[in-house]
């Protein structure tokens, strides 16, 4: 898949009132390659499947990066960090309670006082605390 095929692949797989052409391009500035721009954009609709009305996915994720320390295209990572993680466990979550999990790393003491990149805070909160939900 290239670029332009992945933004075809947003823009058919989410509708104009889940994301906008804008918030499409935002992601795929902040998207380290096109597996983690895919993968948000996969997030991105099953989480239109399980909540059809109320916030939508992309604008719940961007309010929850705008409270954090850390950048979009760190939760972009963080994001794709957990999915990898759950996924060589066999497991899954909604979107909500993975982005509620990755806003607990950044919270917790682990973190202390320095800026610790965030996908080896959420590697080693899940190396020692596991998932539960």
């Amino acid at each position: 898949m290239t670029w332009d095929e992945a933004i075809i692949f947003a823009r058919t797989t989410l509708n104009e009132k889940l994301i906008s052409d804008k918030e499409i391009h935002r992601l795929q500035e902040n998207s380290r390659d096109l597996d983690h721009f895919v993968l948000i954009i996969q997030l991105l609709y099953q989480d239109s499947k399980e909540r059809p009305v109320g916030i939508s996915g992309i604008h719940y994720l961007f309010q929850t990066v705008d409270k954090s320390i850390y950048t979009l295209k760190d939760w972009l990572e963080g994001i794709y960090t957990f999915h990898t993680w759950l996924k060589k466990s066999e497991r899954k979550t909604d979107f909500r309670k993975m982005l509620g999990y990755l806003q607990c790393c950044e919270e917790s003491p682990e973190k202390k006082d320095t800026r610790v990149l965030f996908t080896d805070l959420i590697t080693q909160m899940l190396e020692e605390h596991g998932y539960l939900g």
